[in-house]
């Protein structure tokens, strides 16, 4: 689903590397939405949970892991990239709408009828 017109000039300035991601301006209020995809949404996701230091800064569930999400056999445990506006209500892919959280904090955030 497209979030509203794509902005050529800005996505072509960002130098994505992935052909899929864009930059795109809300049909409802005109905000500036980036959609990133493959290697430039690893990109992110790297860039977050260096910022916030692999912890879960989500702390919304009553069962968050608390420690450090630390890597396990390559891959991240626990540790996922959390949207503050959801994706689906075209929540923007950058760092200002992005946060280190473990699974089940962003699983309430999710689904807020969970514990």
């Amino acid at each position: 689903m497209k979030i509203g017109v794509i902005d050529r000039d800005l996505t072509a300035e960002a130098k994505f590397r992935d052909k899929r991601s864009y930059i795109a301006h809300r049909k409802r209020d005109g905000k500036r939405v980036q959609r990133l995809f493959g290697d430039d949404m690893s990109e992110l996701r790297n860039f977050v949970f260096a910022r916030d230091g692999l912890v879960c800064v989500d702390g919304i569930s009553a069962n968050c892991i608390k420690g450090p999400l630390l890597p396990e056999s390559g891959e991240w445990r626990s540790a996922e990239l959390s949207h503050l506006e959801a994706r689906s209500k075209q929540g923007s892919d950058d760092e200002l709408n992005t946060i280190c959280s473990c699974k089940n904090c962003n699983q309430k955030r999710l689904h807020p009828t969970n514990p």
